[in-house]
């Protein structure tokens, strides 16, 4: 179609009139702001840095589209993070939450002339422990007022109390980098500090150290629709009228031990989207009418000793997301109300009583992320021959959790089929037959417990494809194998435990120079591997052979996956174990320091002598040689691993002396030469003038302290002494004994402080209670729990 001049022109007259009339329209709704609050504005940026070191959502902060060039720039209205009043063009908003701001934010600050603000803004920055301005009083027009984690400490003012208008107020997450609280609410205390507050709608004060009572006012504000007083100390009845508000959504309370109450009765008028009540006071039984919290998302009660049975009423609860029962004492069965949840993302259940439990309703769950069922008392053995099936429908688990419940019954195939796997644990079980050989699509996977079962045959050879490995426990089992050397191509392995098995066979040469790279803990104690020790293999571990400081905290685990649901952040933090064999007993650890070495190559029949290159690992911790037909004598070499603080060479065919270079190991805690052939006098200094005797028994050639023989006496002497004194050694000889009952497994040496967490005896029934972590969800602010 063509189109005439005299209609383009007409065309073009009218769109410049329309334009005209929106500029027109816009300059007069939107007036420039004022030269006095631009200029506040300007000298609030000036006194901040930008913190590029700290974890920033963008590039460039908010406040650097902050300047005045001629030009729109002029008008601080347009200005990233600026909200002006569409009316009078003064300043009422400013939102710089993570904009990476660094520095001290003083009482002169020309923040506070900015006196129309209703909605400030300044989450998750740094201000350098500087404490909240008393100034703050002047922005009297405040509506909602947003610190939070923004390295704030001290006193809270009582100025903020004086901000009668506020509707939202959030304080909380103001810690330092080991999670310590840096803001108190003391004076003015936590009754005075909120009786201005009558239209408050939302508060925030988790990790503020309030140490006090649950003020009764805060039960009159019933305009309240969220709660958040994680980790406070709060102390006494918390009000039971609080979870009846008619608007209360949301109510967090946990990490408040001394904060006791009980769960009323609900009616379906109740609003609550969201309880999370972990490690707090608040115990009893679940009531019945908690199947009236239609809109109920997350639901968290873990940690605070509820008991009784838990209602079937919670499968009504249909917009469950987030389920958290753990670490409690529920008994009877888990409903099979719970096959009616099928949009949760997170269940645990474990560490509880059920009795007669049955997994008949896994399986309609097909958006759970999180299963975790260990521990949770006796399922019946019978059910589970047909479970293990219902799990193959959870597609989209990242982390699955069965370990500790004496179940019986093959291992179903589907278990190597979840692409978004990261954490398998079937441990303490009595699964029995092969592992399945279909570990094809576990690309996340990085830790598999399968220890304490009754598997047989080989490792599965698919484990192969699974290069984000990190842990792989096949301890406890029936395994007959050679040892399985193609596993050193998994580039991230970091732990390997074999041991209690049936692996055979000498320990081949790797074909590759770069096998196991960061290997730090293995394990093959307790099977039938021969011949002499693999050193190509030792050579090769060179993640060994790196000093790391002990100073550092940090603890061996599955790298942190952070997965999203019912506006929460969890992160999957699931911290390695270990078992470590000393002087005859099993100690279990429920978390590794990273620095932390290990090797254990014990109760094999393994022969020919201990190489003197395995002093080239010096960042050993441990080593455990024992129980082998090693000869020849014990390397000076081992001098060199100067972070060595348990070394096991006891019950082989060892000779020779000890060398002199033992002694310079300063942080030896533990040592056994014990039943071997070793002669001459015992090497003195630094920790070895700690070592018992018993340490070094049956090598009939030694001499020298501890032990009563001398070096140097005749065997004449020793004869006639023996001859003279037969029934006094009886008796010395019984109390020898009788001390070694006694101290038998004493003095484990800082090795086991590298190794952190309480021990317990194989066996014990607390050994499982702590032995994962989940971090804890959080909505805007860092939460813990316990997994």
């Amino acid at each position: 179609m063509e189109i005439s001049p005299s209609f383009y022109s007409s065309y073009v007259v009218l769109l410049s009139t329309l334009l005209f009339a929106i500029t027109h329209c816009l300059s007069s709704t939107y007036p420039l702001c004022h030269d006095e609050e631009r200029d506040a504005l300007l000298l609030f940026k000036e006194s901040f840095l930008f913190d590029k070191s700290s974890n920033c959502s963008h590039s460039l902060p908010k406040t650097s589209s902050w300047r005045v060039d001629g030009g729109s720039s002029n008008d601080c209205c347009v200005w990233r993070g600026v909200e002006c009043d569409e009316t009078t063009g003064h300043v009422v908003g400013l939102d710089l939450s993570s904009d990476c701001l660094y520095g001290s934010l003083n009482s002169n600050s020309s923040l506070f002339q900015l006196v129309h603000l209703q909605k400030l803004n300044l989450a998750l920055n740094n201000f350098n422990f500087s404490e909240i301005p008393a100034s703050i009083q002047q922005l009297s027009e405040l509506m909602l007022l947003n610190l939070s984690g923004s390295t704030f400490s001290g006193q809270i003012p009582a100025e903020i109390s004086k901000l009668s208008n506020l509707l939202v107020l959030d304080l909380s997450q103001n810690i330092d980098v080991s999670g310590e609280k840096l803001l108190e609410l003391r004076n003015p205390d936590f009754n005075s500090f909120v009786a201005n507050f009558t239209k408050l709608e939302h508060l925030s004060l988790s990790k503020v150290d309030i140490s006090s009572t649950v003020p009764d006012f805060l039960a009159n504000l019933s305009s309240l629709e969220s709660i958040r007083l994680t980790d406070c100390g709060l102390q006494g009845r918390f009000p039971v009228e609080i979870f009846q508000f008619p608007k209360l959504r949301i109510l967090e309370i946990p990490y408040n031990p001394k904060l006791v109450g009980y769960l009323p009765e609900f009616n379906s008028s109740n609003s609550l989207e969201e309880l999370c009540l972990e490690n707090s006071g608040i115990t009893g039984e679940i009531p019945h009418s908690i199947g009236n919290l239609h809109s109920l998302t997350v639901f968290d009660i873990s940690g605070c000793n509820f008991s009784g049975t838990v209602p079937p009423s919670l499968g009504n609860l249909t917009h469950l997301k987030i389920l958290v029962l753990h670490s409690n004492k529920f008994s009877g069965q888990i409903p099979d109300s719970f096959k009616d949840l099928t949009q949760l993302n997170f269940l645990h259940l474990s560490s509880n009583y059920f009795t007669d439990a049955t997994l008949s309703w896994v399986g309609m769950q097909t958006k759970l992320a999180y299963l975790g069922l260990a521990y949770i008392n006796q399922i019946k053995n019978e059910v589970m021959y047909d479970v293990p099936s219902s799990l193959c429908n959870l597609s989209s688990l990242i982390y699955l959790d069965i370990s500790g419940n004496s179940i019986g019954g093959l291992l179903p195939g589907c278990m190597g089929n979840f692409s978004s796997l990261e954490v398998l644990r079937l441990s303490d079980n009595m699964f029995h037959g092969t592992i399945p050989d279909t570990f094809i699509g576990e690309r996340n996977l990085r830790a598999i417990d399968f220890r304490q079962n009754q598997f047989q045959g080989q490792v599965p050879r698919s484990l192969a494809n699974c290069q984000m490995l990190e842990n792989i426990d096949l301890s406890h089992n029936q395994l007959t194998d050679v040892f399985p050397s193609w596993l050193g191509a998994l580039p991230q392995l970091r732990l390997l435990m074999l041991q209690s098995n049936r692996f055979y066979g000498i320990i081949e040469e790797p074909k590759a120079d770069d096998d196991f790279p960061r290997l730090r803990v293995i394990d093959l104690s307790y099977n039938n591997f021969s011949g002499n020790l693999p050193l190509k293999s030792i050579s090769n571990w060179n993640a060994m052979k790196i000093t790391t400081p002990t100073t550092k905290s940090t603890y061996m685990k599955a790298n942190s996956t952070c997965f999203f649901f019912a506006n929460y952040a969890w992160a999957l933090e699931y911290y390695y174990s270990i078992t470590i064999i000393n002087k005859g007993y099993e100690r279990s650890f429920s978390k590794i320091q990273e620095a932390f070495t290990s090797m254990d190559l014990s109760s094999n029949r393994f022969e020919g002598e201990i190489p003197d290159l395995i002093g080239k690992l010096k960042g050993l911790h441990s080593l455990n040689l024992s129980h082998n037909m090693l000869s020849g004598r014990i390397p000076p070499s081992l001098g060199n691993i100067t972070q060595l603080e348990s070394l096991d060479l006891s019950n082989n065919k060892l000779s020779g002396e000890i060398p002199e270079t033992l002694a310079e190991l300063t942080f030896l805690a533990t040592f056994n030469v014990s039943q071997n052939n070793l002669s001459g006098l015992i090497p003195e200094g630094n920790q070895l003038n700690n070592i018992e005797r018993s340490s070094y028994e049956g090598n009939v050639g030694l001499c020298g302290k501890p032990l009563e023989k001398k070096c140097g006496e005749t065997e004449a002497k020793e004869s006639s002494s023996s001859t003279s004194g037969n029934d006094d050694e009886a008796k010395v000889s019984m109390f020898d004994f009788g001390w070694k009952i006694v101290l038998i497994g004493y003095s484990c040496g800082v090795v086991f402080g590298m190794v952190a967490g309480n021990y317990v005896i194989k066996k014990k029934e607390a050994w499982f209670l702590r032995i994962y972590r989940v971090a804890q969800p959080k909505r805007k602010e860092k939460r813990r729990t316990n997994h």
